[in-house]
């Protein structure tokens, strides 16, 4: 009950950091910034609190990890965005999104020239259209690496479970949806309503990892073994200036992921991303927070690392103005900015 106060989706956003902030005033004293996360991740805006860039670290990444990704300019003409999709090998449907933002706002899988148009109208601001990867597994990996290269490794792993419903062989998705007492236009669907699943198939209902959206993330720590650390490591080697953030990856099964297989990173988020383990509803709420306090211990590390190698820390006005910038985004979008993970 008393996690449930705390990290309820539904609750305001500064109600999961309250526990939070007393260590993180404690951190800032001792950095001598209260903007100190900003030198965590020396090629991110703001350390990737807020508002970095998803199309610029993603093409840091080796094609073999990297979804089919394309950057659109705000403002592009729709004759220029239509031929940037034609030279590409994207196939509908994809994945349109801003190339700024986080807990999913804004994010649309695109099956036609019409929605790709009517988006880029709607929404002026840059832009990534991603190929959409349907692989039954999606995880956030935590990775951390020192600046000075001594320790490396994996603080987090948890499973996004995405909302789904299981086939009887009689009933079409949209009665199996009705079923389980939830609200049909809650869901960004992937399938057919009227669609009639075998039973025992299982249909996702959704492209969006995001609790808003009825996902459920499950601790997967014990996963977390030197073999995967040490893929992890590989593929974000060549992300230019990353030192900490999570890595949201869809892939086949866990055993391809650990040997670098049929695994693809859709995002690399900064500083600012949360260890989406501590939200699984068998962690207690101390634990939860423990864990939570470790990730902030290792920011500030790093920070203080990258500091003394000469990363300077945002100032706290330009800080504020990014935080307000990023709070401005789910009006833009028409979503409640009152989410955490």
């Amino acid at each position: 009950m008393l996690k449930k106060l705390f990290t309820s989706p539904k609750r305001r956003w500064w109600v999961f950091y309250l526990p939070i902030l007393p260590y993180y005033i404690y951190l800032s004293m001792r950095s001598g910034s209260f903007s100190f996360p900003t030198a965590c991740n020396p090629a991110m805006l703001a350390g990737g609190m807020v508002n970095e860039s998803k199309f610029q670290h993603l093409s840091d990444l080796d094609e073999a990890f990297r979804p089919i990704t394309i950057f659109i300019p705000a403002g592009a003409p729709a004759n220029n965005v239509l031929q940037l999709i034609g030279a590409s090998s994207l196939n509908y449907p994809f994945i349109l999104k801003p190339d700024r933002g986080e807990k999913g706002w804004g994010v649309q899988l695109i099956h036609s020239e019409e929605e790709l148009l009517h988006w880029i109208r709607t929404n002026d601001t840059d832009a990534v259209a991603q190929q959409y990867i349907d692989l039954p597994l999606e995880l956030g990996i935590v990775f951390y690496r020192y600046p000075d290269g001594k320790k490396w490794g994996i603080s987090s792993v948890g499973i996004k479970q995405l909302p789904a419903v299981t086939g009887d062989g009689a009933s079409t998705v949209e009665q199996l949806i009705l079923q389980t007492g939830s609200a049909i236009n809650g869901y960004g669907l992937t399938t057919d309503l009227q669609h009639i699943p075998s039973k025992g198939e299982k249909v996702t209902l959704d492209f969006v990892a995001h609790r808003r959206r009825g996902t459920k993330f499950i601790d997967a720590n014990e996963i977390a073994d030197p073999q995967l650390a040490a893929t992890i490591e590989r593929i974000t080697r060549p992300v230019k200036g990353f030192d900490i953030g999570r890595l949201d990856i869809r892939t086949s099964s866990i055993e391809n992921l650990r040997e670098g297989k049929d695994c693809h990173v859709l995002e690399i988020n900064g500083a600012g991303s949360l260890p989406i383990h501590v939200f699984d509803p068998r962690v207690s709420f101390f634990a939860a927070y423990r864990d939570l306090y470790k990730h902030w211990t290792l920011i500030y590390r790093i920070s203080k690392q990258n500091h003394a190698l000469g990363t300077p820390f945002m100032s706290w006005k330009e800080f504020v103005r990014q935080l307000k910038l990023a709070g401005n985004l789910p009006r833009q979008f028409n979503q409640d900015k009152n989410n955490t993970a």
